[in-house]
């Protein structure tokens, strides 16, 4: 299920820019904080909290996002706040390859 499965695609780069933020290295807060909202958001809320709680394998089936869906990858991410999976994973992946960037 997981290759077809964009969901995955951010989790990878989420786990790496959480793992990096532990050891140490100044990370993209915002980045993974909308990574974890987005997840969030397209994932079951186990516990009725109102939240999605980050289980990828739980109703997966139903919460399944394809790499060609809006919900992946098509949006104007214009504003500071990344609104699709697409945008946040780019942005984690730009972070966990070069680090974060002094403009």
């Amino acid at each position: 299920a997981s290759k077809h499965d964009a969901r995955y695609i951010l989790g990878r780069s989420l786990v790496a820019a959480w793992l990096n933020d532990l050891a140490g290295v100044s990370s993209p807060m915002q980045d993974i904080q909308d990574g974890i909202d987005w997840l969030q958001s397209h994932t079951a809320d186990e516990n009725n909290d109102g939240l999605g709680d980050g289980n990828l394998i739980l109703g997966s089936t139903i919460y399944a996002i394809k790499s060609n869906s809006a919900d992946w990858s098509n949006s104007d991410d214009s504003d500071s706040i990344l609104t699709t999976g697409e945008a946040i994973h780019t942005a984690l992946d730009h972070y966990n390859n070069f680090g974060l960037e002094v403009i």
